[in-house]
């Protein structure tokens, strides 16, 4: 009997589902919307479209050996810190909830961990000389995990920013989402330009020059000393991976090279391979050794 394992990335949004093999194949993928404050609701989703699943691709259920979930928050006592983005601000024990309903035993990690995983064993680079910032904010992961460093990186800037920590001027309150979302408010107000709540894509879509400014102000500014924090805190790290839907719009070169023009310490800056953590997920089901020494 062939053996699989179910990666499950949990984020604000949409919660992405892959049934994959031991070399990291997808059998097949699903996504689910996310429910904002209801964390059972969202975890109950995931094993109905699961068992739809399996039902529909005619696979038993005895031949999935274990799930991972990966969840855009911190992991203490195998417990969810929070998941503020979700609506989730106390310690959560998902994995047991998890474990009763597909009766196996799963693994809980935090998001850019796991694609952290992903990415270093893809591209056999060493976890001591890189790290991945995944959505270019929030979650950022190192050769000790993730560590929280969005809220930890503080920007030198005049400006007085909250991240959703309450944190002033981190890496987050500038380079994530909601970050990106605040300078384009900014913009608009300082041009007299009808502010609407848009998504990311759709403000890189639009013809104005709050757009224009948003974007200069985020690659020119905010995300080059958002980098230089990290590296400025671990002076082994030679290459920086950018992941999430924000980095798809970037030009990878520029970037490198403005953020070699202030360090002069010839910086790779590189596009993660993978768009979301399903792979690196999977190998924490499959290379148990490999990704309990990181």
């Amino acid at each position: 009997m062939n053996k699989y394992g179910l990666s499950i990335d949990f984020g604000g949004t949409t919660i992405k589902c892959a049934i994959m093999d031991k070399e990291g194949n997808i059998i097949t993928k699903f996504i689910i919307d996310t429910y904002y404050g209801d964390i059972y609701k969202n975890l109950d989703n995931i094993y109905n479209k699961y068992k739809e699943k399996i039902k529909e691709l005619n696979i038993e259920d005895s031949s999935i050996i274990s799930y991972s979930i990966g969840v855009p928050g911190p992991i203490k006592d195998n417990k969810v810190e929070y998941l503020i983005n979700v609506g989730i601000k106390e310690p959560i024990d998902i994995i047991s909830y998890l474990n009763r309903l597909f009766n196996k035993k799963g693994y809980l990690y935090n998001d850019a961990h796991a694609s952290g995983i992903g990415e270093f064993e893809i591209r056999n680079t060493s976890w001591d000389k890189a790290l991945i910032m995944l959505g270019t904010g929030t979650g950022i992961c190192t050769k000790y995990g993730n560590e929280e460093l969005g809220h930890v990186i503080i920007l030198d800037y005049e400006e007085e920013r909250y991240d959703n920590k309450g944190i002033l001027n981190s890496i987050e309150a500038y380079c994530s989402k909601i970050g990106i979302l605040k300078t384009y408010k900014y913009y608009c107000y300082k041009y007299n330009i009808k502010y609407e709540e848009l998504s990311i894509k759709e403000i890189f879509n639009q013809d104005n020059k709050a757009k224009v400014d948003t974007i200069n102000e985020f690659v020119n500014k905010h995300l080059v000393d958002g980098i230089i924090g990290l590296i400025n805190r671990d002076n082994n790290i030679h290459e920086v991976i950018i992941g999430g839907g924000i980095s798809k719009g970037l030009d990878i070169s520029k970037l490198e090279k403005k953020v070699n023009e202030k360090t002069k310490d010839n910086i790779i800056i590189s596009r993660a391979v993978f768009t979301d953590g399903l792979y690196g997920l999977n190998r924490t089901i499959f290379k148990r050794d490999l990704f309990d020494k990181k």
